[in-house]
């Protein structure tokens, strides 16, 4: 029994030394791939496979890195990767036809022996780390009917022989870092149905030639530096049914001969410089689905071209400029799912139809001037309402707490038909919803941002946007967390963000960002950031009048997936700053941080002085420009951290402090002296714009033009060393202007009042706006409140009431 199992072993030791022996042997005969044709076309009544053609394994071998020694990570073929037929040389050798080694983690280059594959009709080598150009040796595919090079890190330019690949009908070169100009030989393909060049860096018009490929089903040119007008030649493909042009530079207006594409069912021109009103083409287009025409140039009005669209699920418009516009017929859409129509100058009711539309999921009618009431009964399917910044001026509906994500931020509703007992929802955005102040349901849980009710006042703000409570140079930067941001107004004591908007073209929601590298001394306030997608709001309240210098900090976050760049351009969104309830100013447009700062987590500064009377208003806001997909699919406004302190606040101590203003005063009295005495009677005209804490920034050629040239019939009165004129704003806001007379008495007033009255506020003074010194005058502009009396001011017209006056 011993000697039996001896034998056995030694038997299978034998055994399994000749299996090893024959691997190695097959594995040198065939190199490092024992198997590449993962499915062989043949004939099934042949005893054996025909071998592969030996210069197509040697293209495979290169391609995966598995020619040399050290074999690549590559170097394996996962199952429906290669397809070889036996059929074309007659069962003497198999020839590779199909090869898919998408997201292989390729290396290097593509091999010029590729040119070697002479019956492949599709390649996919998308999704890897390909680099240098594409070889001249490609064009000798003369069996080649489509490929895909999408996402790698290939560069140069398009090759124009591609013109001459004949057989070629599905061309996908997106998500690359192409350069320079489209060939104009891709125009003479015969028979190329896609052609996907998206996400470069392409620049230039799009050739003409373009339009001669008729047999075009879908054409992708997204996210590149194309620019010019768009060619009329594209209304020759009349077999087009995707046209994406988003995020270029083109100009100009749409072309009349578009109103041929009559089998369009997408079409995207978001982004774009695109001008004038939007032309009435789209009757023919009754198999369209998508239209997106936001962040362009288009000019209002709308028209009611959109209603015969009888097949449209999404339609995006937004930031039209010019005067009003009706509300644009849209009783033919019943398919809608998705409607924007955002900051476009609508002046008018929204139509109860729209309210009734069954598929309808998705609403943004915000920044408009649209007025009337909601219905108190609706019946759809929406979970998203973003109507901020309107006029709507009836009640809100009880119907609107129950649904997921509401914005009626900004309105000038009369009350809220709900229950003040009743759970609100807390994605119910009701900030600033309504005239009547003491409504119990507006005002829960939301600060006295009006600060009427004595509550303590602050000068100066730090938050670390999206972040935890840090402290950064001796200052304490509190925590904003709140991951809600749909439709969301979130408040501390002294400051509040209120948030707007839901990520269409991401894979969920999410209004936090984290993970930014940045090494920096004040790195901790760019670890998380906090964005939106449309529209989001931070508010500073209570704060002491004056004069106040603000920075926003920024840096973006990239995900992990898109660490390189693959387009022009990533986030891009504008910034503005609203003072004293005034109309907001544009300070950034068109921002874009990854450029500003020099790239992915480096941090970037933005300052700003302003002038403040209580309230601080920083609008970040997403117009429809920029990429949706790199740097980050969470595309939309993002910062990390906002910092409020009185102007010309300084780190240094106090006796340094004490030091450099004693010295600036002494240097300040000296000069004061020089010049008084050499140019006691110039006054220079580049003053216009002296501003004097805390009054605001006025120019004085404004003011002259806001009162006429001073005209007599708008002297108002007369007070203490000056005249007073009526004046009406270029915003349309009435003032009060004082032009002082250039004693010493007014010089004095000038000065003390730009001090001391602009800090107060209280319903029976007048609130100081600012001051101008400009062209020898000396001028206070006050709020203007009429010319009636006293008693008129403090009992009104109706029902007065005699002044009594105490013994």
């Amino acid at each position: 029994m011993v000697m039996f199992m001896f034998i056995y072993r030694v038997f299978t030791c034998l055994l399994l030394l000749l299996v090893i022996f024959e691997v190695a042997v097959e594995q040198a005969t065939q190199g490092p791939l024992r198997r590449i044709c993962t499915t062989t076309l043949y004939d099934e009544k042949l005893p054996n496979i025909p071998p592969l053609a030996k210069e197509d394994e040697d293209v495979i071998n290169d391609l995966l890195g598995c020619s040399g020694e050290r074999l690549s990570p590559s170097c394996y073929i996962e199952s429906n990767s290669v397809t070889c037929d036996c059929y074309p040389e007659d069962h003497k050798r198999c020839r590779v036809v199909y090869i898919d080694f998408s997201y292989s983690q390729l290396q290097g280059v593509i091999p010029a022996k590729i040119g070697n594959l002479q019956y492949l009709k599709t390649l996919y080598l998308n999704g890897n780390n390909l680099r240098g150009y594409i070889p001249e040796s490609f064009k000798k595919l003369d069996n080649l009917s489509e490929f895909s090079l999408c996402d790698n890190l290939l560069e140069g330019a398009i090759p124009p022989f591609f013109g001459q690949m004949s057989s070629v009908k599905q061309i996908y070169l997106c998500k690359k870092l192409f350069n320079q100009t489209i060939p104009p030989e891709l125009g003479a393909l015969p028979s190329l149905e896609y052609l996907d060049l998206g996400y470069n860096f392409l620049s230039g018009k799009i050739p003409a030639e373009r339009g001669n490929i008729k047999s075009l089903i879908g054409l992708y040119l997204s996210d590149n530096q194309l620019s010019d007008v768009l060619p009329g030649q594209l209304g020759n493909l009349v077999n087009l049914e995707e046209l994406k042009l988003q995020n270029n530079e083109f100009i100009g207006s749409l072309p009349a001969s578009f109103k041929n594409l009559n089998k369009l069912t997408y079409f995207n021109v978001r982004g774009n410089n695109l001008n004038g009103a939007i032309p009435d083409i789209f009757e023919q287009w009754q198999d369209l689905h998508i239209m997106n025409l936001m962040g362009n140039n288009f000019s209002a009005p709308l028209h009611g071209q959109f209603s015969k669209l009888k097949s449209l699920t999404e339609l995006h418009i937004s930031n039209l400029i010019g005067g009003s516009s009706s509300f644009p017929d849209l009783s033919g859409t019943k398919f809608l799912r998705l409607l924007t129509l955002r900051n476009c100058s609508i002046a008018d009711r929204i139509p109860v139809g729209l309210w009734n539309l069954p598929g309808l999921q998705y609403l943004d009618l915000s920044f408009n001037s649209l007025f009337g009431a909601i219905p108190e009964v609706v019946d759809n399917s929406l979970v998203y309402i973003y109507l901020r910044k309107n006029n709507l001026n009836e009640t809100i509906p009880a119907w609107m707490n129950a649904n997921s994500y509401v914005d009626v931020s900004e309105n000038l509703f009369r009350d809220v038909s709900i229950n003040p007992g009743q759970t609100l929802n807390p994605d119910l955005n009701l900030f600033k919803c309504c005239s009547n102040e003491k409504d119990k349901v507006a005002k829960q849980d939301q600060v006295d941002f009006d600060c009427k009710n004595g509550t303590q006042f602050y000068d100066r703000l730090y938050i670390n946007c999206g972040g935890e409570s840090v402290s950064v140079n001796g200052r304490v930067y509190e925590a904003d967390v709140n991951p809600r941001g749909e439709s969301t107004f979130f408040s501390r004591s002294n400051w509040g963000y209120s948030s707007m908007g839901s990520f269409l073209w991401a894979s969920r929601n999410e209004y936090i960002l984290y993970d930014c590298q940045i090494q920096a001394g004040d790195a901790q306030l760019y670890s998380s950031a906090r964005l939106s997608p449309i529209s989001l709001k931070y508010y500073g309240f209570c704060l002491k009048s004056g004069v106040y210098d603000v920075k926003l900090h920024f840096a973006e976050i990239s995900s992990s997936e898109n660490k390189v760049s693959h387009s022009k351009a990533g986030r891009l969104f504008d910034v503005d700053i609203q003072i004293i309830f005034m109309q907001g100013e544009n300070v950034l447009r068109n921002f874009n941080i990854e450029k500003d700062a020099g790239g992915v987590n480096m941090a970037i500064t933005k300052e700003f002085t302003c002038v403040l009377n209580n309230s601080l208003e920083i609008h970040l806001y997403w117009s429809g420009k920029g990429s949706v997909l790199y740097r980050s699919e969470y595309y939309g406004p993002l910062i990390s951290a906002i910092t409020v302190t009185p102007a010309r606040e300084s780190n240094l101590s106090t006796g340094a402090l004490a030091g450099i203003s004693v010295f600036a005063l002494l240097l300040l009295t000296t000069l004061f002296i020089v010049f008084s005495w050499r140019f006691k009677d110039i006054w220079q005209g580049e003053l216009e714009l002296v501003e004097l804490y805390p009054g605001g920034l006025y120019n004085y050629q404004k003011i002259k033009a806001a009162t006429k040239n001073f005209d007599t019939a708008n002297r108002i009165g007369e007070g203490g060393f000056g005249t007073v004129y009526k004046g009406t704003l270029s915003n349309g806001i009435a003032v009060a202007v004082k032009k002082l007379s250039r004693t010493k008495e007014g010089m004095w007033e000038f000065v003390e009042k730009s001090r001391a009255i602009a800090g107060m506020k209280h319903p029976n003074l007048v609130t100081l706006m600012g001051c101008c010194l400009g062209n020898n005058q000396l001028l206070l502009i006050y709020e203007y409140i009429g010319t009636n009396t006293l008693e008129d001011a403090l009992f009104g017209h109706t029902q007065r009431q005699k002044l009594k006056i105490a013994p």
